[in-house]
């Protein structure tokens, strides 16, 4: 298994960027790790999960439910609002600036304590609740970027709309219930491309927390309805090739093609996919224009993200990718230069107190059935998936009704986001999510079982 160091030592902060090194050398490619991860050999986790009272918890539940839907039906029209807005308003990796603002000034408004541009990014942001003395920490994530081209076409305007409304119904409980602890609510910059959960997790954003929940929208294929499954890790790498321009007519011999490397290069990888595993995952594109037919091209690059089940096969999927990578080079002659454009993402690990939980409570206030399939891995990926190596976490996926066939990262999704059904659907999972966020927080024997199940004891 692979364990979190943040158990045992702080982080170690990489020298330089992190985010774009050079794995010319064959030594940095044998070694793609994030520097957080290590291997632990000797890890007999199961999945066995440890007993606790869930009968005698069912009055609080039932409560702390009434005091969460009240405080979320007088917030509804705000939170619509606010998810319809940033939706509206779509915004890059690392250039939230307008969904953050907006969100931060909302929180702020509420009484909430805002910090601002944390963790070296200017769209990161923090808001605390506090009460009373002691007590546990619970967290939520309010996602905010939008994808190229298409919009919030994976709903992160929900994610945040949801996170929002998850943070501030838990509150509403605890000062009426008056359950002493504290409330994190993180807007984490950059999920679609940058892994900014990875750059708050180094820099301790998340230390405090005893556990990070967070919500994300589906609809059509794959989900069809409410899910708990684990998701893949993935990697994210360009490929540039650099070759010799030269006229393709007169001296096409004095040029080295660029082109014809990413082309085979791609051949490769095409390839290499009839023995890759069921469930991994190689996806790329050819991230080069301006071409003319009668120049040889001295340059090219290619774009590609790779997934596994653990970041373990993902470590041995990639070098099995570059070695096509680094083939096409030597075949044409062009030098080759490999970067990494995000750290690596680990799969994602759901704590299995916290879905059953959250299942339970579906059920119980909304009658809603939520599949889970905690060995089963889907087939996208996350940066939260190295928050749930370093603490409990759990991320379920909700129906928002889209069309039949209609699945996220497409245009059609982007617009099934700004749906009354969509907000009415992720304000239901948002109390779920705050209803198993609420029982770490005033159930000792709940808040153990999950550390325990955590730690593998």
């Amino acid at each position: 298994m692979w364990n979190c160091l943040s158990k045992r030592k702080q982080f170690k902060e990489e020298p330089g960027n992190a985010e774009q090194r050079d794995c010319e050398e064959q030594e940095q490619q044998e070694s793609c790790l994030p520097t957080y991860l290590e291997v632990d050999a000797t890890d007999s986790h199961t999945n066995t999960l440890p007993s606790y009272d869930r009968a005698n918890f069912e009055p609080v539940a039932d409560r702390a439910a009434g005091v969460i839907e009240r405080t979320l039906h007088m917030e509804e029209s705000v939170l619509r609002e606010l998810g319809s807005t940033i939706h509206q308003n779509p915004e890059l990796a690392f250039r939230e600036h307008y969904a953050a603002n907006t969100l931060t000034h909302f929180m702020q408004g509420r009484g909430w304590r805002v910090e601002r541009g944390i963790c070296g990014m200017e769209t990161a942001w923090k808001a605390t609740f506090s009460r009373g003395i002691g007590g546990r920490t619970v967290g939520f994530n309010a996602e905010m970027d939008a994808l190229p081209g298409i919009g919030h076409a994976c709903g992160h305007n929900l994610i945040a709309e949801g996170a929002l409304a998850a943070a501030l119904g838990v509150a509403a409980a605890m000062a009426e219930m008056d359950v002493s602890g504290r409330v994190l609510l993180l807007g984490t910059p950059a999920e679609e491309r940058g892994g900014g959960k990875i750059r708050m997790l180094r820099h301790g954003a998340y230390k405090s927390a005893d556990a990070m929940l967070m919500i994300h929208p589906g609809g059509g294929a794959p989900y069809k309805t409410d899910l708990i499954s684990p998701m893949l890790a993935i990697d994210s790498f360009s490929a540039e090739y650099l070759g010799k321009a030269a006229h393709a007519a007169l001296a096409p011999h004095e040029g080295i093609n660029a082109l014809d490397a990413a082309i085979l290069a791609y051949t490769n990888i095409n390839a290499l996919r009839q023995q890759t595993k069921p469930y991994e995952r190689v996806h790329g594109v050819i991230d080069t224009a301006g071409y003319s037919p009668n120049v040889i091209p001295a340059y090219s690059c290619l774009r590609y993200g790779v997934r596994s089940a653990t970041l373990a096969e993902l470590v041995e999927l990639k070098r099995r990718v570059v070695a096509c990578l680094r083939a096409a080079a030597d075949a044409t002659g062009c030098q080759f230069v490999l970067h990494d454009t995000t750290p690596p993402h680990p799969e994602l690990r759901h704590n299995g107190l916290l879905a059953v939980e959250y299942a339970a409570a579906l059920m119980r206030r909304f009658g809603t059935h939520v599949q889970l399939a905690l060995d089963v891995p889907g087939g996208a990926s996350t940066d939260f998936g190295a928050v749930t190596y370093a603490m409990p976490g759990l991320h379920p996926a909700y129906e928002i009704y889209s069309q039949e066939g209609v699945s996220n990262h497409t245009a059609e999704f982007a617009r099934c986001t700004d749906t009354p059904i969509a907000h009415r659907k992720t304000l239901e999972a948002a109390t779920g999510v705050a209803l198993t966020a609420f029982r770490v927080l005033c159930d000792d024997d709940f808040a153990s079982a999950v550390q325990s199940e955590f730690h593998g004891e």
